[in-house]
Protein backbone atom coordinates (compact mmCIF):
# COMPACT_ATOMS: atom_id res chain seq x y z
CA UNK A 1 0.00 0.00 0.00
CA UNK A 2 2.56 2.44 0.95
CA UNK A 3 4.28 2.06 -2.94
CA UNK A 4 0.57 3.31 -4.29
CA UNK A 5 0.11 5.75 -1.86
CA UNK A 6 3.65 7.37 -2.92
CA UNK A 7 2.43 7.20 -6.79
CA UNK A 8 -0.25 9.11 -5.67
CA UNK A 9 2.49 11.82 -4.11
CA UNK A 10 4.19 12.18 -6.58
CA UNK A 11 7.01 9.82 -5.63
CA UNK A 12 7.61 11.65 -2.21
CA UNK A 13 9.03 9.45 0.39
CA UNK A 14 6.42 10.99 2.43
CA UNK A 15 2.98 11.44 2.80
CA UNK A 16 1.80 14.73 4.03
CA UNK A 17 -2.56 14.11 4.22
CA UNK A 18 -2.30 14.15 8.43
CA UNK A 19 -0.13 17.15 8.91
CA UNK A 20 -1.97 18.92 6.15
CA UNK A 21 -5.35 17.88 7.99
CA UNK A 22 -3.75 18.99 11.31
CA UNK A 23 -2.98 22.54 9.32
CA UNK A 24 -5.99 22.71 7.02
CA UNK A 25 -5.50 25.56 4.53
CA UNK A 26 -3.00 27.65 6.32
CA UNK A 27 0.10 27.37 4.33
CA UNK A 28 2.29 29.49 7.07
CA UNK A 29 1.63 26.98 9.52
CA UNK A 30 2.22 23.72 7.32
CA UNK A 31 5.89 25.11 6.70
CA UNK A 32 6.16 25.86 10.01
CA UNK A 33 5.67 22.47 11.23
CA UNK A 34 8.19 21.30 7.98
CA UNK A 35 10.46 23.57 9.02
CA UNK A 36 10.52 22.21 12.81
CA UNK A 37 10.02 18.36 11.38
CA UNK A 38 13.73 18.95 9.05
CA UNK A 39 15.72 20.59 12.01
CA UNK A 40 14.57 18.28 14.78
CA UNK A 41 15.21 15.33 12.33
CA UNK A 42 18.12 16.07 11.11
CA UNK A 43 19.35 16.82 14.48
CA UNK A 44 18.46 13.71 15.85
CA UNK A 45 19.71 11.73 12.65
CA UNK A 46 23.10 13.20 13.51
CA UNK A 47 22.84 11.88 17.40
CA UNK A 48 21.56 8.57 16.56
CA UNK A 49 24.27 8.02 13.62
CA UNK A 50 26.85 9.33 16.13
CA UNK A 51 25.54 7.12 18.96
CA UNK A 52 25.16 4.01 16.43
CA UNK A 53 29.16 4.32 15.36
CA UNK A 54 30.16 4.71 19.44
CA UNK A 55 28.16 1.70 19.78
CA UNK A 56 25.70 3.43 22.91
CA UNK A 57 22.83 1.10 21.76
CA UNK A 58 20.83 2.46 24.37
CA UNK A 59 20.70 5.74 23.19
CA UNK A 60 19.87 4.74 19.30
CA UNK A 61 16.93 2.74 20.71
CA UNK A 62 15.64 6.34 22.52
CA UNK A 63 16.50 8.50 19.85
CA UNK A 64 14.65 5.77 17.57
CA UNK A 65 11.90 5.69 19.98
CA UNK A 66 11.39 9.51 19.84
CA UNK A 67 11.67 10.10 16.02
CA UNK A 68 9.09 6.99 15.35
CA UNK A 69 5.71 9.34 15.69
CA UNK A 70 7.36 12.42 13.87
CA UNK A 71 8.01 9.77 10.67
CA UNK A 72 4.53 8.18 11.14
CA UNK A 73 2.93 11.47 11.23
CA UNK A 74 4.82 12.41 8.02
CA UNK A 75 3.72 9.02 6.38
CA UNK A 76 7.89 7.98 6.17
CA UNK A 77 8.32 4.18 5.93
CA UNK A 78 11.55 3.23 6.86
CA UNK A 79 11.05 -0.46 6.20
CA UNK A 80 11.40 -1.25 9.63
CA UNK A 81 14.71 0.71 10.38
CA UNK A 82 13.64 2.35 12.66
CA UNK A 83 11.14 0.07 14.27
CA UNK A 84 14.34 -2.13 14.51
CA UNK A 85 16.46 0.24 16.04
CA UNK A 86 14.31 0.76 18.74
CA UNK A 87 13.48 -2.93 19.66
CA UNK A 88 17.13 -4.00 18.82
CA UNK A 89 15.94 -7.79 19.41
CA UNK A 90 18.09 -10.30 18.74
CA UNK A 91 20.23 -8.27 16.02
CA UNK A 92 23.74 -8.26 15.47
CA UNK A 93 26.00 -4.71 15.84
CA UNK A 94 26.36 -5.09 11.81
CA UNK A 95 22.70 -5.44 11.58
CA UNK A 96 21.83 -2.14 13.89
CA UNK A 97 24.61 -0.27 11.64
CA UNK A 98 22.82 -1.06 8.56
CA UNK A 99 19.65 -0.51 9.98
CA UNK A 100 21.04 3.10 11.12
CA UNK A 101 22.38 3.40 7.80
CA UNK A 102 19.19 2.88 6.09
CA UNK A 103 17.29 5.12 8.37
CA UNK A 104 20.01 7.94 7.45
CA UNK A 105 19.32 7.42 3.22
CA UNK A 106 15.29 7.30 4.15
CA UNK A 107 15.23 10.28 6.24
CA UNK A 108 18.23 12.41 3.79
CA UNK A 109 16.13 11.37 0.92
CA UNK A 110 13.11 12.84 2.76
CA UNK A 111 14.53 16.07 3.81
CA UNK A 112 15.77 16.79 0.16
CA UNK A 113 12.75 16.54 -1.41
CA UNK A 114 10.97 18.70 1.30
CA UNK A 115 13.27 21.30 0.91
CA UNK A 116 12.41 21.27 -2.49
CA UNK A 117 8.81 21.02 -1.70
CA UNK A 118 9.26 23.74 0.53
CA UNK A 119 12.37 26.00 -0.59
CA UNK A 120 12.12 28.06 2.22
CA UNK A 121 13.34 25.40 4.38
CA UNK A 122 17.47 25.50 3.42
Amino acid sequence: MKGQENNEHGNKPYDLAAIKSITGDNHGFLEKLISVFISTISADLQLLKEKAKQGNWNDVASIAHKIKSPLSQFGIDTGGAVENLEIQDGFSTDELLSFADKLAAVLNEVIIHLKQEFPGND
